[in-house]
C-alpha cells in the first residue's frame, strides 16, 4: 500500500512482519560476505535435477541419482487451501533444502509446468500466505547457501522421471533411471517444516560457506 499523505496511517500486515522476521533470522547467521556467482544459469535437465507434484497423490524430485517420493499427508489433502501451485513449489524447496549445500555459487533454473509458480517466483510475492511461507523459505535457503534460483516454464519439457516419483510409480521410475539410488533420500518432516523458524529448518552450518562438491 502506498501512502498518499504524510498524515495517512498504514496498518502493517502479518505478511510485513513475516518479511521482517526473515531478516531477523538471516542476518545473525550471515558471515558478512557474498561470493560472485557463476554468470550462467544452469537448466535443471543439464543439472540432472527434476521436480514434480501431483494434485492428489504426492510429490518427488531427482538429483544426480538421488531422489525422494512422498505421498501427501491428510492435513494437506483435506485442506483445499493447499493449492496445486503450493504443491508444485514444495519439491523445489525441498530439493534446495536437501541438496542446496552442493550448489554454492551457482545459478539454478528449475523447470515447472505450473505458470502460477513461475509468475509468483518472478514477482517474489503472492497473495496467498501459505505460498509466501514457501517462497521465503526458498529465498532463505538460497541466500544461506549462496546460490540463485530461477523458475521457468518450458512447453514440451520431458519430466517423466519426476512425474513417476510424484505419482508414486517406483517401478516406472527405476526403468527411467536405472542408476538411481535404491533407497530414497530422507526429507524434512512437513509439519516441522511449516511450523519451525526458518533458522531451524535450514542447516546453520551451511550459511554462506563454500561446500565441497562431488563430480
Amino acid at each position: 500500500m502506498t501512502a498518499t499523505s504524510l498524515s495517512q496511517v498504514i496498518t502493517l500486515t502479518d505478511e510485513f512482519w513475516h518479511d521482517v522476521q526473515w531478516w531477523c533470522d538471516f542476518l545473525p547467521s550471515w558471515n558478512g560476505t557474498a561470493s560472485l556467482l557463476n554468470p550462467n544459469w544452469i537448466p535443471s535437465p543439464e543439472f540432472e535435477l527434476f521436480t514434480d507434484a501431483s494434485a492428489t497423490l504426492g510429490y518427488g524430485a531427482f538429483y544426480k541419482g538421488h531422489w525422494f517420493a512422498n505421498t501427501w499427508p491428510t492435513f494437506i489433502t483435506n485442506d483445499p487451501l493447499y493449492s496445486i501451485a503450493w504443491k508444485e513449489l514444495l519439491p523445489i524447496l525441498l530439493s534446495s533444502l536437501i541438496w542446496g549445500h552442493l550448489w554454492y555459487g551457482l545459478r539454478i533454473r528449475f523447470h515447472c509446468d505450473n505458470i502460477s509458480v513461475v509468475q509468483i517466483w518472478k514477482k517474489g510475492s503472492s497473495s496467498c500466505p501459505r505460498i509466501m511461507q514457501l517462497v521465503r523459505l526458498l529465498f532463505f535457503t538460497a541466500a544461506s547457501n549462496n546460490f540463485h534460483v530461477m523458475i521457468s516454464h518450458i512447453s514440451g519439457f520431458n519430466n517423466d522421471i519426476a512425474d513417476s516419483l510424484s505419482r508414486q510409480q517406483i517401478l516406472r521410475f527405476q526403468r527411467l533411471a536405472p542408476q538411481a539410488d535404491r533407497v530414497p533420500t530422507k526429507t524434512p518432516d512437513l509439519c516441522t517444516l511449516l511450523t519451525a523458524p526458518m533458522c531451524d529448518v535450514v542447516p546453520s552450518t551451511s550459511h554462506n560457506k563454500p561446500a565441497t562438491t562431488s563430480t
